[in-house]
């Protein structure tokens, strides 16, 4: 599965990041993993990366509540999945002041399980430490 990420920064310092993870989950477990390649998000600009995410999806006989719920997606068409990406890096302002911080985003969405595997709604937060 491929999935387009984006790094806005409305800042004036630019904030150059780590490789990171972004991990997908399907009710509360993990289905999914791409690896979020080093970046420069400059100041006041937008970053777009294109991810690919692993999917391991097996069937597990011991919740069955699980299945219950991917029947049902399955026959309505869409699916709520979640994702959370770290990204640690460093701010840079004019050179002269440098901070390490750690952004950590949750998003949820609702996938169209149809041909174009499009997204019918995404709400994210997200948590900066410096």
């Amino acid at each position: 599965m491929t999935a387009d990420m984006s790094v806005k920064n409305p800042n004036i310092a630019s904030f150059k990041f780590n490789p990171g993870t972004t991990i997908l989950y399907y009710y509360g477990s993990e289905i999914g993993q791409a690896n979020n390649p080093a970046g420069n998000a400059q100041a006041k600009k937008t970053m777009q990366m294109y991810l690919t995410i692993n999917l391991y999806i097996e069937a597990d006989s011991s919740t069955p509540g699980k299945l219950q719920h991917l029947t049902n997606d399955l026959s309505s068409g869409e699916m709520s999945l979640n994702s959370y990406t770290v990204l640690n890096g460093r701010v840079n302002v004019l050179n002269i002041f440098k901070k390490n911080i750690e952004i950590k985003m949750n998003c949820t969405m609702t996938v169209v399980i149809s041909s174009t595997m499009s997204l019918k709604d995404m709400q994210c937060t997200s948590e900066v430490k410096l």
